[in-house]
């Protein structure tokens, strides 16, 4: 079966191409049996014929089955069609991470510190899970981080895989990796362990607070060579300003040269890195002590026109329809054709102005920038954007006038 005539692998009928690398390639596709879209994992038929490659493959699938966590890939069915041995796995439809950092690059943007604060939680939770079960990734990277639709980060891509105490199974002339998130030990083709992925977390840690890695080359020996010396990264404040020197310090020991002197396990990392954010987490509601004002409006950024949020109910934003609904119908508002019929809610409480997200919801809502997660809540200030889509709000707290 060629690439160019593949249409199905056993049951599963494909749509569209997804990704092609070296080693595989992968498809969008769909379960007729079951009615729902999947990604199918496909080996190259010339990489299938080196030594040891089939038996990686297996490997991967095998491993991936037996883990259940809810930021790791989940792997439905394996097969052969031909000579195309292939796994069908989850579909994501909410991008990498690669993809994310180049669209805040692309604006001249860095990633907020909250965001980079999620993501790094989700995934460090998911490679603590593996190292407990005697698995090392060696091959995190920002393309292997995709996103779900309630934006939840996803680990996925475990090709090379190495499970502890095991046959080290390689690629035939080749070095397994990623060569700019590549440990230090994994260059030099020493003996690795979990500490190898923890520096690979610290690149993409690195990578997410400055847009930029902390090594760099045209070749792979320059490469390898700037992660085996004793000379260190560029300091992120000198990149980020943003940066705190706690906040810096953080990311450079888990880019430690040796491993002994990175953080020991993920959850470690990302404990630390989290600490420095207590008060920035999108899904918790602020509180303190200033007055609990009443009056309050929602004021449309394009069109001037301001929605009063009612005390003694939920304000539910959305459009309105013959069988729903809402308090504040946004129909007339620019853009509106990318808001559900409810899309958030306000509410008065004793904590002040709350806002939320269905936990269902699949459409983007930010608060001043930060995009906030289905079913997340924050207590609103006077003056924060609340952007629906495309449409930008303020609100306006005991306004004068």
């Amino acid at each position: 079966m060629t690439e160019s005539s593949d249409k199905r692998f056993g049951r599963y009928e494909v749509i569209g191409l997804l990704g092609k690398g070296t080693s595989s390639t992968v498809y969008r596709a769909t379960d007729p049996l079951l009615g729902r879209e999947v990604a199918i994992k496909a080996i190259n038929p010339i990489i299938g014929r080196q030594p040891g490659m089939i038996k990686r493959f297996e490997r991967e699938a095998m491993a991936l089955a037996k883990l259940d966590h809810p930021n790791i890939i989940r792997i439905f069915d394996m097969g052969q069609e031909g000579d195309i041995f292939y796994m069908v796995i989850r579909y994501l439809s909410g991008g990498t991470l690669k993809e994310r950092m180049k669209a805040y690059h692309n604006r001249g943007a860095f990633m907020p510190f909250s965001e980079s604060s999620t993501i790094l939680s989700a995934i460090c939770s998911a490679v603590d899970y593996i190292h407990r079960a005697g698995l090392i990734h060696r091959d995190l990277k920002p393309s292997n981080i995709m996103f779900d639709p309630n934006d939840r980060p996803i680990l996925a891509d475990f090709g090379i895989i190495k499970i502890t105490d095991s046959e080290n199974l390689t690629m035939q002339g080749g070095i397994l990796g990623t060569p700019f998130y590549m440990s230090p030990e994994q260059c030099l083709s020493e003996e690795i362990d979990c500490r190898s992925d923890i520096y690979s977390l610290g690149v993409i840690l690195y990578e997410m607070c400055t847009g930029q890695r902390p090594f760099k080359g045209k070749v792979f020996y320059d490469i390898f060579n700037a992660h085996s010396t004793n000379q260190p990264p560029k300091p992120p404040e000198q990149i980020n300003p943003a940066i705190s020197p706690p906040q810096s310090a953080i990311i450079l020991r888990a880019l430690a040269r040796r491993p002994e002197d990175r953080f020991q396990n993920a959850l470690k990392l990302s404990e630390a890195y989290a600490a420095l954010f207590p008060t920035q987490s999108r899904d918790t509601v602020r509180i303190d002590s200033e007055p609990i004002p009443k009056v309050a409006f929602l004021r449309s950024v394009s069109s001037g026109v301001r929605y009063r949020l009612q005390i003694d109910r939920d304000n539910r934003i959305g459009r309105s329809k013959p069988n729903w609904q809402v308090e504040i119908d946004l129909t007339a508002e620019e853009g509106h054709e990318y808001i559900h019929s409810w899309h958030a809610t306000i509410r008065h409480s004793n904590l002040g102005w709350i806002f939320q997200i269905p936990s269902d919801a699949t459409n983007p809502v930010y608060i001043n920038n930060n995009r906030m997660k289905p079913g997340a809540q924050i207590r609103l200030s006077d003056g924060d954007q609340v952007s629906l889509g495309v449409a930008k709000f303020v609100l306006e707290i005991n306004p004068v006038h």
